[in-house]
């Protein structure tokens, strides 16, 4: 347990419960066993910060190594896995700097900064929806007379959407703009662009696993997300 631990902490920098169910006799000084299951209350992968991670095997049999502070998974080793996004965990993911980087990379592209220029972005849980409102400042690089600079104010657009899978990654969809639902507007791309939840879970370069991200849904005040991770036998991770 204590080994599985600190692979976890390396892989995800977080902190896990771990508990081992073994089999009886002398299985588990071979590495065998008959369940792991891992909890951890917070975690921040991949610059997103989630709650309430719970992971669990699905096979009945395992077996894992530990050789040379790596563990060897001489079985393949499948994970269920489930988590919550809360808005808490939102907040936090917004102020920190990799999505502020991924709004600069939009704001700095040329021809959407030549059009507008995104200077503010939150985002809500509101009614099993999430609630996007950003605030542009229109043709910004455009050489302005005093009194037009004045007259060209921010542009505050609130926006609803859900979220579905696509390709193992988590886009928005079903937008709808002052109560009128669409599936496309001409700005729908451009957000999805600098979309938070648009990742894909590679694990790190030592883990040769997959990541599948199968159910996304937002309730009770949070986002849910569920999925599998896939570890292939013979492959090692550092403790």
């Amino acid at each position: 347990e204590n080994k599985i631990q600190k692979a976890l902490k390396k892989e995800t920098n977080s902190k896990f419960k771990v508990k081992v169910d073994n089999f009886r006799g002398t299985n588990i000084l071979n590495g065998e066993f008959k369940n792991l299951s891992a909890v951890s209350d917070l975690v921040q992968y991949g610059g997103i910060y989630f709650s309430d991670v719970k992971i669990n095997s699905l096979c009945d049999y395992n077996k894992v190594s530990y050789t040379d502070k790596k563990l060897l998974f001489d079985e393949n080793l499948v994970l269920k896995y489930s988590t919550k996004i809360t808005q808490q965990n939102l907040d936090k993911t917004l102020s920190e700097s990799g999505y502020k980087k991924l709004i600069e990379k939009f704001n700095q592209d040329k021809v959407a900064s030549s059009l507008f220029k995104i200077t503010n972005a939150k985002v809500l849980i509101k009614n099993d929806r999430l609630e996007l409102n950003y605030e542009f400042t229109p043709f910004p690089k455009t050489n302005l007379f005093d009194f037009a600079k004045n007259i060209i104010k921010p542009v505050k657009i609130s926006m609803g959407a859900n979220l579905k899978v696509v390709d193992n990654k988590i886009e928005l969809c079903d937008f709808d703009l002052n109560n009128i639902k669409s599936s496309y507007y001409p700005i729908v791309n451009a957000i999805n662009s600098f979309n938070l939840l648009k990742w894909s879970m590679p694990l790190s370069n030592d883990v040769k696993g997959k990541v599948q991200v199968e159910n996304v849904k937002i309730e009770n005040s949070t986002i849910n997300i569920d999925g599998v991770v896939l570890v292939p036998k013979n492959n090692s991770a550092r403790t």
